[in-house]
């Protein structure tokens, strides 16, 4: 007698045979596709809101560093800084940041969240936790910490 899967996703997912590639090019194999999927429907779910995923991650990194320049922001999140001027610039377009001359070195600019895009922010991280508990439902907290602590360590 076999044994049903316990979830649909378990079902989802053959287990690979044992002469199948290394277990290290399964979890890399599905770490993209799960990274895949979660960018595809994170875009979705942030599109209402007239935001992309470059730009949210933009105005989270603007939002945790409290006063980043563009060299720190691009720095942090691996973008290219033509790419991110373009990404600033839209943002700054349509007021949710603005860049400033840091108060402490003049030749320094910095970039911050205007009140509308502490709004917006605020709009799209509650849509990107709905989705991220998608994503995770089929675990437990204690696998969720786990996962997290897990995937940080590889980072």
């Amino acid at each position: 007698m076999t044994k049903k899967p316990e979830t649909a996703a378990a079902a989802a997912i053959p287990v690979p045979p044992r002469d199948g590639p290394p277990e290290e090019v399964q979890i890399a194999t599905l770490l993209a596709r799960i990274g895949g999927l979660h960018t595809s429907a994170v875009a979705t779910v942030l599109a209402p809101l007239d935001l992309r995923p470059k730009q949210f991650g933009v105005m989270n990194m603007v939002a945790l560093a409290d006063g980043p320049s563009q060299g720190e922001i691009g720095a942090a999140m691996g973008i290219d800084p033509s790419g991110l001027i373009a990404t600033i610039d839209e943002l700054e377009q349509r007021g949710w940041l603005e860049r400033r001359r840091d108060p402490s070195d003049r030749r320094r600019n910095i970039v911050a969240l205007t009140p509308a895009g502490r709004t917006k922010l605020t709009e799209g991280r509650e849509v990107a936790r709905r989705r991220a508990q998608e994503l995770t439902a089929p675990l437990s907290a204690k696998e969720r910490r786990q996962l997290r602590d897990l995937l940080a360590k590889i980072a």
